[in-house]
């Protein structure tokens, strides 16, 4: 009996392994449309992320390891409409590189509107204890302001080869700002899976903020969730992938209030 439990385990463990699939580089193009009113406003963004070592996915195609830890350079640029600038451009540029267990960090960002550019940085340092369990230190600088200080912690508790609930807590040096959000993931019957993720933020400046969201995998390649956020934000969405490369989503957020506000979001994901 105990032999036909191990290969039992053997079995399942062989095939979950054999599902996964292996990426370098995570791209995607979205393109999002907001009605306040009569007012709309558009937006668009790109974002790529280069991985100089694969990575596996864990039962969904899109879904990775709570904590990274592969060495990777990422870039990004997004074009936006607001209430006063009909054209606000925004770049940003980020690496992490491990060196054993030191994690080493930077970001780079430029913002530039029709009367107003702004460029800022960040550098982070950090120590992977061990693959779950990962804490480090990030001074931000943007131009002409004195710069902050913010520290991560993050934890994953690994249950099984797909199954795991992992943890953030972040703060700044003088805890004007803090937060903390939880993720639970879980394979289901029938080769479905459970994602819930919750998280609440508190700020001294701007007050507190929260938001939980549930999203529910069909398959490997199909899902959709559900969102729901302080102030009454609800959002609908869901993601589907055609090949093991190509997916389509798309979103729906609603705030039924005097001034009611609508966002279509519609993004092209790319994973290679």
């Amino acid at each position: 009996m105990l032999m036909k439990y191990k290969l039992l385990i053997t079995a399942l463990l062989v095939s979950v392994s054999a599902t996964a699939q292996e990426y370098q580089s995570i791209s995607s193009l979205e393109a999002s449309n907001t009605d306040f009113g009569s007012v709309d406003l558009n937006r668009y963004y790109l974002n790529s992320t280069y991985y100089f070592d694969k990575k596996s996915s864990i039962g969904p195609v899109d879904q990775f390891s709570y904590i990274n830890t592969t060495n990777n350079l990422s870039a990004s640029y997004s074009q936006s409409e607001t209430f006063s600038v009909d054209d606000n451009k925004y770049t940003s540029f980020n690496g992490e590189v491990y060196i054993n267990k030191l994690l080493i960090g930077g970001r780079y960002s430029d913002f530039n509107a029709a009367d107003f550019s702004s460029n800022s940085y960040s550098m982070s340092l950090g120590y992977l204890f061990n693959e779950n369990f990962l804490l480090s230190s990030t001074v931000h600088k943007t131009e002409e302001i004195a710069a902050t200080y913010t520290f991560l912690a993050k934890y994953n508790h690994q249950i099984n080869q797909t199954d795991y609930f992992g943890l953030s807590a972040t703060t700044d040096d003088e805890v004007d700002s803090k937060g903390i959000s939880a993720t639970y993931f879980t394979a289901l019957a029938d080769n479905k899976y459970l994602k819930v993720t919750a998280e609440y933020n508190d700020d001294e400046l701007n007050g507190d903020h929260w938001r939980a969201k549930g999203e529910y995998y069909l398959n490997d390649y199909t899902s959709a969730f559900l969102q729901y956020q302080k102030n009454d934000y609800q959002e609908i969405g869901a993601k589907h992938f055609f090949n093991d490369h190509i997916a389509l989503s798309a979103s729906y957020l609603s705030h039924d209030n005097d001034n009611d506000i609508e966002v279509f979001n519609l993004t092209l994901h790319l994973q290679l």
